[in-house]
């Protein structure tokens, strides 16, 4: 997986004047959960954070705490229900041998075939969620879509990763190819000759 680097500060207190205040000087609250350890509370530069999520990529954040560095993942984010800003954001430390669950960005490979016969293609999913070491977890999610004919779908089901145990669902649809209006009566016909 990609990797970032974040600087923080640690937070001497955690009452919601000193939160605000912080935010309005571009900065924003974070919580680090660490196994069995007690979480960090600390504040990172809102524009740095506006970096993260403004990619599309998941990273493994060498998180720099007032000098101490930790390898964490962003877990969930808080946003102002007005203003759309970050108030919030919590990271959850990783090891080097240790499995833990991540989104991955998915990245469609390939022209299908339904496609090239008039078909639409149709992204159900833009992630998936999965489980694995650092070692094993990829940049993102390869899948092959040439084969995938007229209204025919890729479910997670379908899918075999090494080494990667995926936790979204087995019935999720990832991707389909969508039969449009006019070549769903050329399909019909057809079936109706072909009975004949």
């Amino acid at each position: 997986m990609k990797t970032l680097e974040l600087k923080g500060q640690a937070r001497t207190s955690l009452g919601s004047t000193d939160a605000k205040s912080a935010r309005l000087s571009g900065k924003v609250p974070g919580v680090l959960y660490h196994g069995k350890s007690e979480p960090v509370h600390f504040y990172t530069d809102a524009l740095d954070m506006g970096k993260l999520l403004g990619s599309p990529d998941t990273y493994i954040i060498h998180l720099d705490i007032d000098g101490v560095v930790h390898k964490a993942v962003l877990r969930e984010t808080q946003f102002h229900p007005v203003s759309d800003d970050l108030i919030h954001a919590d990271f959850y430390g990783v090891s080097d041998d240790k499995p833990f669950e991540v989104s991955l960005p998915i990245q469609f490979n390939g022209t299908s075939k339904g496609v090239l016969a008039g078909g639409t293609l149709v992204k159900k999913m833009r992630r998936l969620k999965v489980k694995g070491t650092i070692a094993t977890l990829p940049d993102h999610i390869d899948i092959n879509i040439a084969h995938l004919e007229l209204g025919k779908t890729i479910k997670v089901k379908d899918l075999n990763l090494a080494n990667i145990n995926i936790t979204t669902p087995s019935s999720a649809a990832l991707v389909t190819i969508d039969i449009p209006r006019s070549l769903r009566g050329d399909k019909a016909a057809t079936a109706e000759t072909g009975k004949k």
